[in-house]
């Protein structure tokens, strides 16, 4: 069976009433690289964006995550039903 991970790390919000963050995009990637390494997942960030220095992906710090963007992500990993685990940091207002 497959292994799968969603890793969501937003610092960016447009919404007027909440602060944009400096970490959970950064604590998100930290999360998503111990999975890979000691988990043998397969992660899918959100938002994500190519890391061109290590020939690889991260999560992105400066993208806002639509909603239609994480519906797309859920449904997804659903559709593989693989066993999936999911990981979310940034508000949770």
């Amino acid at each position: 069976m497959n292994r799968n991970a969603l890793v969501v790390g937003i610092n960016t919000y447009s919404y007027k009433n909440l602060n944009n963050l400096k970490s959970p995009a950064q604590d998100a990637e930290a999360v998503a690289e111990l999975l890979e390494k000691y988990g043998d997942f397969k992660v899918t960030r959100l938002p994500v964006v190519e890391d061109e220095e290590n020939d690889t992906v991260k999560v992105d710090d400066k993208t806002e995550v639509t909603l239609t963007e994480f519906e797309d992500a859920i449904s997804l990993r659903h559709a593989l039903r693989d066993r999936t685990t999911f990981h979310s940091s940034g508000t949770t207002t």
